[in-house]
């Protein structure tokens, strides 16, 4: 595999944090068509995968360096950053 600084994996779990957030509120507040609908369901669905695939990685760096927030804690706190 190859390998990526470990500010890097946190930037790339921020952003799909973000994303599957901001994704999971437009399907909640704007209405769309049903073809639509699937499809954001869908892209939900892979960065939630992702998000999981992402999240192993990052926590076998943190036994190396256990000062990094844990992974729940750096998707909460990008989460609770949009606005």
């Amino acid at each position: 595999m190859p390998e990526i600084s470990t500010n890097t994996l946190m930037l790339a779990i921020e952003a799909m944090a973000r994303d599957t957030e901001l994704t999971t509120r437009r399907m909640e507040t704007e209405p769309a068509e049903v073809d639509e609908q699937e499809h954001l369901s869908e892209h939900v669905l892979d960065l939630q995968a992702a998000l999981g695939e992402l999240g192993g990685i990052y926590e076998k760096q943190r036994v190396e360096d256990p000062v990094l927030p844990s992974f729940d804690d750096l998707v909460a706190s990008a989460r609770s950053n949009i606005k």
